[in-house]
């Protein structure tokens, strides 16, 4: 079922490029070795939740998967996947699920809140990681690319991850 109101909606699609379909990029990392992530790391991770294109972090603490949706300084903001919530049946959000209609009173929304904002700091991230990136349309792409270029830049000799325009140029009977 395509939700006309929804982000990934195929109503919201402007890209006129019909060689380009909608991308997700899901990136695993290990950024460290110990226990918690490498401290150098923490300013990176904290930024690539703030870019447009991000849809989360899905890693945790050790012995703990989380899902990370935000940052604010070095608190990460997250669901915890393990929580239960009673489901709202469709019919009620949509009427009849043949004609897609809404109905005409309102719905539960309780499901849709956490009772408290979950959050840790993220020195105790474990490092192993997948970091999670929606690209609409290709100038997203675009977008996404030149932001990561530019944390990469600024992270100096540890960056998070890189960008390239291709793949390396290694030669095939090399021992690289």
């Amino acid at each position: 079922v395509d939700l006309p109101g929804a982000p990934f909606s195929a109503a919201n699609g402007c890209e006129t490029d019909p060689t380009w379909a909608p991308l997700v990029i899901l990136v695993p990392l290990v950024l460290g070795l110990d226990r918690c992530v490498n401290p150098r790391y923490v300013t990176g991770i904290v930024r690539m939740l703030g870019l447009p294109q991000s849809v989360g972090i899905l890693g945790g603490k050790p012995c703990a998967s989380l899902y990370f949706v935000g940052a604010q300084d070095e608190e990460l903001f997250y669901l915890d996947p393990h929580t239960v919530q009673v489901a709202v049946p469709l019919e009620q959000i949509w009427g009849c699920a043949q004609t897609g209609s809404p109905e005409s009173g309102p719905f539960p929304t309780e499901t849709y809140h956490c009772q408290s904002v979950l959050h840790m700091n993220a020195r105790e991230l474990d490092p192993s990681m997948v970091l999670g990136f929606y690209c609409r349309t290709r100038a997203d792409f675009d977008s996404l690319c030149l932001e990561l270029e530019l944390l990469a830049t600024r992270a100096g000799s540890t960056p998070i991850l890189t960008v390239a325009p291709g793949p390396p140029p290694w030669d095939s009977d090399s021992d690289a």
